[in-house]
């Protein structure tokens, strides 16, 4: 066997590693898409997903829209009462910069208080927060708010029952 015949199968070989790499990143987004919980109305614990982005795939001719990534949102407590509020993101890209803020806003969408998370300045595909308030809120919303750089990208909310 040739030198120039080898390397062309080496390269072949690694086209083909790559697709099935992305085939799989595809698939696995995919599947975390489908199966992942939708935001809850709830008077106990609740736990949503809010993606976002969505990202155009061409897998062998076939156009895949898949999310850049997902914050997910747990608000535990019962009533009014919230024990703890936790989110994360996750993403495919770095996000660089970032903060989650907890948003509390009444039943006429007035926002009445927001703790707004420290600026983490590192860049990162994974990123976590969480806050005990351990009050009673007024009966409305509570959200998670990320933001990359000082700019929103993503919020998700549970409402908040007496």
């Amino acid at each position: 066997m040739s030198h120039r015949t080898a390397t062309n199968q080496q390269a072949r070989s690694r086209r083909r590693t790559g697709h099935r790499i992305k085939l799989g990143l595809v698939l696995a987004l995919t599947c975390l898409a489908v199966t992942s919980a939708a935001p809850a109305t709830a008077s106990a614990d609740a736990f949503g997903i809010q993606y976002w982005g969505p990202l155009t795939v061409n897998v062998k001719g076939q156009t895949i829209g898949i999310p850049s990534g997902q914050l997910a949102h747990l608000t535990e407590g019962g009533g009014s009462y919230v024990r703890k509020d936790a989110a994360n993101f996750l993403t495919v890209n770095n996000i660089c910069n970032w903060r989650i803020d907890f948003k509390y806003s009444d039943v006429n969408k007035n926002v009445y208080e927001r703790n707004r998370g420290p600026v983490t300045y590192a860049c990162s595909r994974y990123g976590s927060r969480f806050t005990y308030p351990r009050v009673n809120k007024r009966p409305g919303k509570t959200c998670a708010q990320l933001y990359r750089s000082g700019e929103f990208v993503a919020q998700q909310c549970h409402y908040i029952l007496r």
